[in-house]
């Protein structure tokens, strides 16, 4: 056995699995869900900086507009639920979203049967 044989050898195999146990992924669709995750994220970081510069006076605020925003901004599970909510809700989205059927990549003949052919053209 030579020890580089790619069915062999250790780094081959590894490589072998990895492609195989990963999961291929419409980018399209993965980079809108993580856009709107990430529109939220800035969101959230533009109400809390709008509460700190209320709470600094920098910013003039009413206590109504306060008593909105103060409880958004100091609780950090709803932050997490809100993001971790939004990120199942496109992932379930996506379950349900019906995928485009998968065509069959055209065949090519094998390359051992042309070599033989070619080769009883070139004797006969």
């Amino acid at each position: 056995m030579d020890r580089h044989d790619p069915r062999t050898c250790g780094r081959h195999r590894r490589r072998r699995f990895l492609f195989k146990g990963t999961v291929k992924i419409p980018l399209h669709r993965f980079f809108a869900a993580i856009t709107i995750i990430l529109w939220l994220v800035a969101a959230h970081l533009a109400i809390t900086g709008l509460h700190e510069l209320s709470e600094a006076r920098w910013l003039p605020s009413s206590k109504q507009e306060m008593a909105i925003i103060g409880p958004i901004v100091r609780n950090e599970l709803f932050f997490f639920v809100f993001i971790f909510g939004a990120a199942m809700l496109l992932i379930l989205r996506e379950w349900l979203t019906p995928s485009a059927p998968k065509t069959p990549l055209p065949t090519m003949p094998n390359a051992v049967s042309l070599s033989r052919n070619a080769g009883a053209r070139a004797v006969g």
